[in-house]
């Protein structure tokens, strides 16, 4: 038999296991203890079966971020699920659970991972960076940073593992817009329920998305989503209709009076000062094939930068600010497997953007760019070299955008993991 957890066409998410004559057999987890139902929605969904097929070693993750080995006693002859049984009980991380040849013995690993935002000296002429320090608390995860031009205030997404969780089966907790100040460590409350913020010209604004928890439908993961803008010193303004579309903040236009909007694989232009309005003033972009998303006008308002996807690869492209909808666009990142996160040189003769090749982590690299004809000058160049678990650029920028690069510094949000691997004996009793 084959078991995995996915999407039926009919029964929705669930267990399924698949017997040699191609009999499907669909567990009904919505009977089992929360932790269990929720495995589907979220991260934990690692399972083994033991040897005689009378029991998952399953992994859950709650809604608070903790994740533990549960064991599910299993009827052999119908598959139903019988019984559970919580297997560790740690605040943090029990993963990737083993089941020993004679079934006896589980092997797993505890781990503790932080995801902060730090800041590296950035030397543009060397092409690399320096020592960094984490800027946030340990502890919280801190993704999704925009930091203003000079490099003094970030609005970002700040998460503590351990609250109820505003999104299903994000493992982050409630999620929340913090403003935090480098240069005094002061660090206050923006925005409930809100993430991907974005800084308008003049560093007065903030763009980003508001969440409605209250609309969350458990069973998609969905819930109603708007533009809200607030200026620092003024009450949020929600300017967008709620609906279940994702759409993200993603610029401004260089005059503030309209947001460059990530929304139905487009790039839409949003009215900031429009009370009521109901839909773009106008597509920036559109994605026909791809998706379009994280995109930047460069310095000179000529020239837009942006990340397109499809299927599991992202590459990113440069096209003029200007033009029909429809206009064509150059690829930047051809030979990578997986490139986003495009920004600006301050100066907009270089692009930086975030990539990997196949076996490789995510690193930093760089292209320079003739703002004159818009076309790259020469090959991508390589600006970190991170290679171990143990300080990484955090693979969850490919979700929450973390990266801002100016002329002097350099602000990613980095991953640090560490773990122990256990044993826990008489799990077949």
């Amino acid at each position: 038999r084959v078991s995995f957890l996915g999407v039926h066409r009919k029964l929705g998410y669930g267990f399924f296991t698949v017997a040699k004559d191609g009999r499907v057999t669909a567990s009904d987890i919505s009977r089992l203890p929360g932790p269990l139902t929720d495995i589907v929605h979220s991260g934990g969904q690692r399972f083994q079966w033991n040897r005689d097929g009378t029991a998952l070693i399953l992994e859950t993750e709650t809604n608070t971020g903790v994740q533990n080995l549960w064991r599910v006693r299993v009827d052999p002859a119908t598959l139903n699920w019988i019984s559970v049984e919580r297997l560790t009980t740690g605040a943090g991380r029990d993963v990737s659970g083993a089941v020993s040849p004679d079934g006896r013995r589980v092997a797993f690993s505890t781990q503790r991972v932080s995801e902060r935002l730090w800041r590296f000296a950035f030397d543009p002429g060397a092409r690399r960076l320096f020592d960094g320090r984490p800027l946030t608390e340990d502890g919280a995860w801190a993704l999704a940073p925009d930091i203003t031009a000079d490099g003094k205030v970030a609005v970002l997404d700040l998460m503590r593992p351990g609250s109820e969780a505003s999104t299903a089966g994000s493992g982050f907790g409630v999620i929340n817009l913090w403003l935090t100040h480098f240069d005094t460590g002061r660090s206050a409350l923006f925005a409930t329920n809100a993430t991907h913020a974005v800084w308008s010209p003049d560093a007065r604004q903030v763009a980003y998305l508001k969440l409605n928890p209250a609309t969350m439908n458990e069973r998609t993961g969905s819930q109603a989503t708007a533009l809200a803008v607030r200026q620092l010193d003024g009450a949020e303004r929600i300017i967008s209709p709620w609906s279940t579309a994702w759409k993200t903040a993603s610029d401004w236009v260089s005059d503030g009076s309209a947001i460059l909007v990530c929304a139905d694989g487009h790039l839409l232009a949003w009215p900031v000062n429009e009370p009521g309005a109901t839909r773009p003033s106008r597509v920036v972009l559109a994605g026909r094939d791809a998706t379009l998303d994280q995109a930047k006008f460069s310095p000179d308002g000529r020239w837009l930068i942006f990340a397109t996807g499809r299927s599991a690869m992202s590459a990113v492209g440069v096209t003029s600010a200007d033009g029909p909808p429809d206009r064509q666009w150059l690829p930047l990142t051809p030979h990578f497997l997986w490139a986003d996160n495009p920004r600006w040189a301050p100066d907009g003769k270089r692009i930086y953007f975030l990539a990997s090749r196949p076996g490789s982590m995510l690193n930093l690299w760089g292209v320079e760019f003739d703002s004159q004809t818009g076309h790259p000058v020469g090959e991508p160049f390589a600006i970190t070299h991170f290679d171990s678990p143990a300080l990484t650029i955090s693979p969850k920028v490919i979700s929450f955008p973390g990266m801002n690069v100016s002329s002097r510094q350099a602000f990613l949000t980095m991953s640090a993991a560490a773990g122990n691997i256990w044993t826990l004996d008489n799990v077949d009793r």
